[in-house]
């Protein structure tokens, strides 16, 4: 009867030590860490009118918005965002002439996303590379069809230019796309 006490006392504290590590190894992570490896930038999309680079996933069909019969200056006179490529149904990138700083910009957005009652579903998350500063703003609303949609920015200025790279997803695409968007941020550079 002693050694069945002890088998039992055993297994009970094996069990719970195993039970333990699979209920807290997740602990705080959230579902960030359910996204998939991103997908390798094999294309370069680059605009010399506007002045900026970067590289996307060889899947992606792009959509570019140019007027090469125009300045930069002529472009963005009106002091507004200008869409310059699409990727249909997963990011834009725009771009607007600027005399302020990254981090005003960034607080501007904000203020107006709480103004249109948007609040981040996140931390802003910051990228340093060698060419560029990002900053990346990321909140999530219903759609159209009420599924719930995953809405990121990446700010980057250089040389009174701001880059605004927008990706805008369903939740469950998200989860593919996550870590592509950002490496895709990651290589924005502004020359």
């Amino acid at each position: 009867m002693g050694i069945l006490l002890i088998a039992g006392m055993v297994f009970t504290v094996w069990d719970y030590r195993d039970w333990k590590w699979e209920e807290t190894r997740k602990y705080g992570h959230g579902y960030e860490d359910q996204l998939a490896p991103a997908v390798a930038l094999t294309r370069t999309y680059q605009n010399d009118l506007v002045r900026v680079r970067l590289k996307y996933p060889e899947e992606w069909e792009i959509n570019e918005i140019s007027n090469s019969a125009l300045t930069f200056e002529e472009m963005v006179k009106e002091g507004g965002r200008v869409v310059v490529a699409q990727w249909p149904g997963k990011m834009t990138l725009s771009i607007e002439k600027t005399t302020r700083g990254l981090p005003d910009i960034a607080d501007e957005e904000v203020r107006l996303l709480n103004k249109a009652g948007v609040n981040l579903s996140k931390e802003r998350e910051y990228i340093s590379t060698q060419e560029t500063n990002m900053t990346v703003l990321t909140w999530e609303k219903p759609n159209a069809v009420r599924q719930q949609e995953v809405i990121q920015r990446g700010l980057a200025e250089k040389k009174g230019r701001l880059a605004v790279a927008e990706a805008k997803v369903s939740q469950a695409d998200w989860l593919k796309w996550g870590k592509t968007f950002w490496e895709i941020y990651r290589s924005i550079i502004i020359f």
